[in-house]
């Protein structure tokens, strides 16, 4: 039975009023929202969004003929790089414009690796117009002599300090008043982690950028990049050799003296004093800037899977070592990703491996019964056992060829394995 036609236009009236209602409730709400915006400066929205290089050509087209009062600078000389190398917020404000400071001037050209080497040095003429007496910052002490200027200089020797002043200043100083002074601060301006300005970028000359969120999770998260990169200190200290690949790997002993240790009287460590040449370091194995922290087990297990490309990468492919690891129960299944397979490590050790030859050797005919007994492993493996299957672990593919029954299945079956 169908409503009367006055019901209907009843019903149809009402969804009208609803609609219209809700309509103007949404007006109310939005509008004024978006009318807020329309009124907002140009600035103002320049100033909520991302600083990309775009966002400043609209006022900036001819930005390498801009000056910088009371300063030798050049905008094009920069042209090179994003804004945001040295701009890390938008600058103009209603006040004025912010200009980057010292510190990130000096972040770049205080370095000695860069192609023009220092520029930004005691010399304070090459940059400023100003004369130095208008330089120095507000918080600075004057005449240190007498005053208590111990706790700043421990706080804010390579923060703020060694920006300006060299080691031998402090030394004359206080060598004159025969004072004494030891700290546990290495007296080299220390940039954190400043060095993005130029390294987050995919520039010429760097191998690959590095991003902030890769060092956010990293375990050296903490760290500055010149605590891993003793090479690149605003300073004159020798190098720990001539490759920063390896002083990178090298600089780990710091922190790490153990495993420094064991890696030094190893295979790897061995091959890398004798040759000049990195065998396997730290960061080789490990990684750099995005190494994990081992908090928990889905990390650990990531680890113990990245010996497939540790391993085999650029150190073991020529010699077969990973190809020929291949037994079912071991090299196969660690392959495909079997977390209680062995690692290369597992048999080989880590930061202690060595040579094969070596009795020491955790893989020497002395040893490998015990090796091969460890926990989880073979428990209560007898020396015969090892004997009958040792060969097998490198050697299955070469037995297989001298298996009759495999070379006829070969012959038939070509691309079985």
């Amino acid at each position: 039975m169908t409503a009367p036609l006055g019901s209907r236009s009843r019903g149809l009236d009402r969804l009208v009023v609803a609609t219209f209602v809700f309509c103007v409730f949404w007006a109310l709400a939005v509008v004024p929202a978006s009318a807020a915006d329309t009124t907002s400066t140009a600035i103002q929205q320049l100033q909520r969004g991302p600083l990309l290089s775009f966002t400043c050509t609209d006022c900036h087209a001819t930005i390498s003929d801009t000056l910088v009062p009371n300063h030798i600078f050049s905008h094009g000389a920069h042209m090179t790089y994003d804004c945001v190398a040295c701009h890390s917020r938008f600058p103009h404000n209603p006040t004025g414009t912010d200009r980057p400071k010292m510190a990130s001037c000096f972040s770049c050209h205080g370095l000695r690796h860069g192609p023009q080497g220092i520029i930004a040095a005691a010399d304070c003429t090459k940059c400023h117009v100003l004369p130095r007496a208008k330089l120095i910052p507000v918080d600075h002490v004057a005449g240190y002599a007498g005053k208590a200027h111990v706790v700043p200089g421990q706080t804010q020797l390579r923060t703020n300090c060694m920006l300006c002043h060299t080691k031998g200043q402090c030394d004359a100083c206080h060598v004159a008043k025969n004072v004494s002074w030891v700290t546990t601060e290495t007296f080299t301006y220390d940039p954190g982690t400043s060095c993005l300005a130029c390294h987050k970028q995919d520039l010429p000359r760097l191998a690959a950028p590095v991003t902030a969120s890769t060092l956010d999770s990293s375990a050296h998260r903490t760290m500055g990049c010149t605590q891993c990169h003793p090479d690149f200190k605003h300073s004159d200290g020798g190098n720990v050799t001539r490759l920063w690949t390896a002083n990178a790997g090298f600089a780990c002993a710091g922190c790490h003296a153990k495993e420094s240790d064991q890696w030094t009287a190893s295979i790897h460590g061995s091959i890398t004093s004798t040759s000049g040449v990195p065998a396997a370091t730290c960061n080789g194995c490990h990684g750099g800037h995005d190494i994990e922290r081992l908090k928990t087990q889905a990390a650990k297990d990531r680890l113990r899977l990245a010996g497939q490309q540790m391993c085999v990468g650029t150190c073991h492919a020529h010699d077969n070592a990973y190809a020929t690891y291949n037994d079912y129960y071991h090299g196969a299944a660690y392959k495909l990703g079997a977390l209680d397979a062995p690692a290369c490590w597992t048999c080989h050790g880590a930061h202690n491996t060595l040579a094969l030859k070596d009795p020491k050797s955790m893989t020497s005919p002395e040893v490998l019964p015990r090796t091969c007994a460890t926990a989880g492993c073979h428990e209560g493996a007898s020396e015969q056992f090892v004997e009958d299957n040792r060969t097998l672990i490198h050697g299955r593919a070469k037995m297989n060829l001298a298996n009759p029954i495999a070379q006829i299945r070969a012959s038939v079956f070509p691309s079985w394995k």
